[in-house]
């Protein structure tokens, strides 16, 4: 066989391992080092785009097994392009094959092909994500029972309500709190309320709108994509009385299962760029009970003798290899208690959702290069869900354009 163009040492393995393959295909090669790939005798690095590769044995003409799944960040409904093994960047290039997931396990998927192909999977394509799929799956909500006619009720309210689905093992439970007229929805495993408002079996409406607010914050929570090379440690600390970091305060509020801080505690943020090139960073917050605040860009913000001290989005570039410390932005901790998340939004281009997060503002009012802000703003745009209990739109984002979505999650409780 003949390499044509540069090949890279990555490339070169994926050509043998194909070849073996097909002589002995019991043989697995490995290919040894620690991860960096470079131009066959060249020596210049080459920067490779995540990808799986496929389950021959489990595939056929209709259907492509993949190596990856829910652990991956993979979802139903995402869309995979197939290119020919090797292939570093499918920028620009045309795939073999393209389908969509159509099942999901936790380290394997099926991708059902667009056109039948009876070639595709003897060629050993590798599989790239090309658009990740965010849709709704149903709410389970178990009842308490030990009010006689409690379930056929809640049966009656949501008998139109899609996203609901009765069931003996829940995400939420319904919970009386000791009178027919007060009832409550708490998280089934831990037992804390989600938010603090009761309500009457009666009110469809209100317990509609609570379950559409866990919802979203349950598909926000789960919002998760890199791209390469953009990456950031997000913490929060405290400060002296000096403004320096109080390490030993830290310290004492870092428990066995993370950041646990209490009612009362004030701390600031601290973003380091880890990745290989400069960021703006927007971050978001998603309280215990679902309702969800900006908090950088901070337009609002003021300073301790209330004149305006906003944080624009311009303030919230990071340099590659910088740090900021944000003193300027105190966060004071208040109740819902429980497990709260910071969602984290880095781009390449200049990004502020903090608009579109408290105005609902559509993606002609967005602002923003390349498109970056308005694929995230279609995203908390799809996250809004209808009386119907369903989504517009089966969210989806982009992974072509430029992005990275994490989160950093922390525990508040009582004083």
């Amino acid at each position: 066989s003949t390499l044509e163009g540069p090949t890279s040492y990555r490339t070169l393995f994926a050509s043998i391992e194909n070849i073996m393959r097909e002589k002995s295909p019991k043989q697995k090669p490995v290919l040894e080092g620690d991860g960096t790939d470079r131009e066959l005798f060249g020596g210049n690095y080459v920067k490779q785009k995540a990808y799986f590769t496929i389950i021959p044995a489990q595939s056929n003409n209709a259907a492509i097994e993949i190596n990856a799944g829910t652990v991956s960040g993979l979802t139903q409904g995402s869309v995979v392009s197939f290119y020919p093994s090797g292939t570093t960047d499918p920028a620009g290039k045309e795939p073999l094959q393209k389908g969509r997931v159509i099942t999901a396990r936790n380290f394997s998927s099926t991708v059902k092909l667009d056109k039948p192909d009876n070639e595709l999977f003897k060629k050993f394509p590798w599989a790239f994500v090309t658009e990740l799929s965010y849709g709704s799956k149903k709410i389970k909500l178990k009842v308490n029972n030990s009010m006689q006619g409690a379930a056929a009720k809640v049966q009656t309210a949501f008998k139109d309500f899609q996203m609901v689905e009765l069931s003996s093992n829940g995400d939420l439970y319904l919970d009386t709190m000791g009178s027919v007229d007060a009832w409550i929805f708490k998280y089934a495993n831990s037992g804390i309320p989600f938010g603090d408002q009761t309500f009457s079996l009666s009110d469809s409406v209100l317990m509609k709108e609570i379950l559409k607010r866990y919802d979203r914050f349950q598909y926000l929570q789960n919002l998760k994509f890199t791209e390469q090379g953009l990456s950031a440690k997000v913490e929060l600390v405290f400060l002296d009385v000096n403004g320096n970091i109080d390490s030993a305060k830290l310290a004492s509020r870092t428990k066995l299962t993370g950041l646990e801080l209490q009612e009362g505690d004030e701390v600031y943020l601290k973003i380091t760029n880890t990745g290989e090139k400069m960021f703006y960073i927007n971050i978001v917050d998603i309280q215990p009970d679902g309702k969800i605040n900006p908090m950088l860009p901070n337009k609002k913000l003021t300073d301790k003798n209330n004149y305006p001290a906003p944080i624009r989005a311009e303030d919230c570039a990071v340099n590659k290899y910088d740090s900021i410390l944000l003193k300027s932005l105190t966060i004071s901790i208040l109740p819902p208690f429980g497990e709260e998340t910071l969602k984290v939004f880095l781009s390449s281009e200049k990004l502020d959702l903090e608009d579109i997060l408290t105005d609902d503002a559509n993606d002609s009012q967005s602002r923003g290069a390349g498109g970056v802000l308005n694929n995230m703003a279609q995203i908390f745009k799809s996250s809004k869900v209808n009386n119907k209990g369903t989504r517009g739109t089966d969210p989806k984002v982009n992974t072509a354009q430029n992005g990275t979505i994490f989160s950093v999650g922390f525990a508040i409780v009582p004083k």
